[in-house]
């Protein structure tokens, strides 16, 4: 369940899209049928025309009994005008005593990813990765990032990038499914209207060879405008072969950077439709 669920919930906090050159802080709440399991934060950087993100994620509640991991994935790169171009990747974690880690640096303004990988990939439990597929690939948080900025500009979900992790190698796919009101199901969660996306993944190489897991259902992501100039993931659903588990945005306090008023009101704009029209307003307070 590690290896399928964190490196999804590393990616929850990559979506935004600020106009702005800022700084931000994103912290989500992970549990498993309805258990809490894990907690996730990001911090995007943005300053003369360079962007950082770091997401972290570790056990919480009971679980970190059984279940005593801690990760890390760190990019950096240019901010393009239509996507991001990373120039450096990291990512790491422990779980019960052992380590793994891997470092991506990309050549030829964004070209050609060269990764190392601790411990090395093991060739008899892994698929090999075509060296050839590796042209073009991103790592998974520009591959959100770009996501989000096509989001905060065209008002939809869409698009697809070829993503690397320095093990494993996959098209992603984002398809838009609509818009709906998300309920606030605990005191911190966040509530309003949001873009659901549903991420579909065709595996290219670096998955284990022995796995037998089907999930129910592709990993959905509901998108929402939290403050104005960024757009972020407020619930994330994905399936594993022991259940479902959910992400939620945390709401603020009042002291940090936007406020659930905030969020609300920016998120009221959407409308909701099939998903054959919908369209994110840009949404702003009236003060």
């Amino acid at each position: 369940m590690r290896r399928f669920i964190l490196p999804f919930v590393f990616c929850l906090p990559a979506f935004p899209a600020a106009a702005a050159e800022a700084a931000d802080e994103l912290h989500y709440a992970v549990s498993w049928l309805e258990i809490p399991f894990a907690r996730a934060r990001a911090r995007l950087q943005r300053e003369n025309g360079e962007f950082s993100i770091r997401g972290e994620s570790w056990a919480a509640g009971p679980m970190a009994i059984f279940f005593d991991y801690r990760g890390f994935a760190e990019t950096h790169g240019e901010w393009g005008n239509s996507a991001p171009v990373p120039a450096t990747h990291r990512n790491g974690g422990e779980f019960r005593g052992k380590s793994r880690s891997v470092q991506i640096r990309w050549e030829n303004n964004g070209a050609s990813p060269r990764s190392e990988a601790d411990p090395p990939p093991d060739p008899d439990k892994v698929s090999p990765v075509p060296q050839n597929e590796l042209a073009g690939a991103v790592d998974p948080f520009s591959a959100a990032l770009a996501a989000g900025m096509r989001i905060g500009r065209d008002g939809v979900c869409g698009g697809s990038e070829k993503v690397w992790d320095g093990r494993r190698l996959a098209d992603w796919t984002l398809v838009h499914l609509g818009a709906e009101s998300v309920a606030p199901d605990n005191p911190n969660a966040w509530g309003g209207t949001a873009a659901v996306c549903e991420l579909r993944m065709q595996k290219i190489g670096g998955f284990r060879r022995d796995s037998k897991h089907n999930a129910k259902a592709p990993p959905r992501v509901w998108i929402a405008e939290v403050r104005p100039g960024l757009w972020a993931p407020v619930r994330a659903e994905v399936y594993s072969r022991w259940g479902k588990v959910v992400a939620r945005l945390e709401l603020p306090s009042p002291s940090q950077s936007f406020s659930n008023k905030t969020s609300r009101g920016a998120s009221e704009s959407l409308r909701l439709s099939d998903g054959k029209s919908s369209h994110l307003a840009s949404a702003r307070e009236k003060r």
